[in-house]
């Protein structure tokens, strides 16, 4: 009752809820990338080349924070210069791109602990696809100067990296929409 009053704290709007929740994360431990099947094909390449893989996601995953977006909010558009890498953590992310009739066609339907962006921050190329929240999502981000400067202290991570986005775009891609 005393939330619908107009007193008390009040009712947020989703755009201050999603503020809410990702300085409300930030404050909590950083992600366990481990849980992400992207960065568990990596750790599997890596412990299969007998290479230490301790502290490596745990390091990776403190760049990481959080960033709430509000349902058909655009996250990047086809030909934006690539700067960030995401995790999906919670909701829903559309990746789109028009076909050559000029009409919007889904290539993929992101969900929880899958990854976006990682082709374009890897080779610093711009974007060759839409991501648009498909639904209220929680995304965890990482800018292209975090990741370059853990790529610098970690060179054999990129090759892992390579290797992976093989993988799990080949899989991706037998699910087309």
């Amino acid at each position: 009752e005393q939330l619908n009053s107009g007193r008390g704290l009040g009712l947020l709007n989703e755009p201050d809820l999603l503020a809410a929740i990702s300085k409300g994360l930030a404050l909590c431990d950083k992600p366990d990338l481990s849980k992400i099947p992207f960065f568990q094909d990596i750790i599997h390449m890596m412990k299969d080349d007998g290479r230490d893989v301790m502290g490596v996601l745990e390091v990776l995953g403190g760049l990481f924070s959080y960033e709430g977006v509000r349902k058909r909010e655009v996250i990047f558009t086809a030909g934006d210069h690539g700067d960030k890498f995401y995790i999906v953590a919670g909701g829903c992310v559309k990746i789109h791109a028009d076909n050559c009739q000029g009409k919007s066609a889904t290539l993929n339907m992101l969900t929880k602990n899958e990854v976006f962006g990682e082709i374009a921050i890897l080779h610093d190329t711009k974007r060759t696809a839409t991501a648009t929240a498909f639904e209220p999502s929680l995304l965890l981000t990482t800018n292209r100067a975090k990741f370059e400067h853990f790529l610098h202290k970690t060179p054999f991570f990129q090759e892992y990296m390579e290797r992976a986005i093989v993988h799990y775009r080949t899989g991706n891609s037998l699910k087309l929409v």
